[in-house]
């Protein structure tokens, strides 16, 4: 996966950017092709960080709004709980809707008294 970093006015380390990268590919994981994502980064004048992860996979993309965080781990935490929590509804979503196709499919069905199994 592509990770395309978007930094405003704030040096990260490389410790960080490997942990950003760490836990990108944690949420990576729970997709079937995911091709790139975009981390911002930015501090307010209180001091906290403030990060913000997109995720994009063919057909859909998947965004973590702006969490604040007393240091960047601690936000691209929290950003890959709500990024895990979207993904697990997305399919969950998906995997009902087939389903419920599928019942109203069968529920059309009729099987002829007359054939023989």
């Amino acid at each position: 996966m592509h990770v395309t970093y978007l930094m405003n006015d704030v040096d990260v380390t490389v410790e960080a950017k490997a942990y950003i990268e760490k836990k990108i590919a944690a949420v990576a994981k729970l997709l079937a092709r995911s091709e790139r994502a975009e981390v911002e980064v930015g501090q307010d004048k209180r001091g906290l960080y403030r990060v913000e992860v997109m995720v994009h996979e063919p057909g859909q993309q998947y965004r973590a709004v702006e969490e604040e965080a007393e240091s960047i781990m601690a936000g691209i935490d929290a950003v890959e709980v709500k990024l895990q929590e979207q993904i697990r509804d997305a399919h969950d979503k998906r995997r009902a809707l087939e389903r419920r196709g599928a019942r109203s499919f069968k529920k059309k069905a009729t099987i002829d008294d007359a054939a023989r199994f």
